[in-house]
């Protein structure tokens, strides 16, 4: 009775109602939400806020991305080629753009030679900039 690994049995029970329990709440949680926001009368109005704020952060971006005079911008250069594997300098890349948003940079991703595309990201995926990709600025 009790042998090695009879408590392992019981435990994983326990955690994988512990487990369906959470997603019952989840669930239930979700779909009290969703009543809410059709029943409280601001859905027009959620969607409308979230309307400007994707305009206004796309606005923003696309200001920063593409400065009238690249050489005078202020920069924040980034390096892909990490020594990691495709998603992280992925996320390295988001980060870059986040912080280059936070700081108000134009970001340049210095990725000639990148292990997952030699020519680098713009040939890959769209450029980061239509205007400014020189990581060179004036004194």
């Amino acid at each position: 009775t009790g042998g090695w690994g009879s408590g392992c049995v019981s435990g994983t029970a326990r955690l994988n109602r512990l487990l369906n329990e959470g997603v019952e709440h989840k669930r239930a949680l979700v779909k009290d939400l969703k009543s809410l926001s059709e029943t409280d009368g601001y859905g027009v109005w959620r969607m409308k806020e979230a309307a400007a704020l994707s305009d206004l952060v796309q606005r923003r971006l696309y200001y920063l991305q593409n400065p009238a005079d690249c050489k005078t911008a202020k920069k924040l250069v980034c390096n892909l080629n990490k020594g990691c594997g495709y998603g992280c300098q992925l996320h390295h890349a988001v980060y870059c753009l986040l912080v280059a948003y936070g700081t108000q940079r134009t970001l340049v991703l210095k990725s000639k030679g990148w292990r997952y595309h030699r020519g680098g990201w713009d040939e890959v995926f769209q450029p980061v900039s239509d205007t400014c990709s020189d990581t060179t600025t004036a004194t």
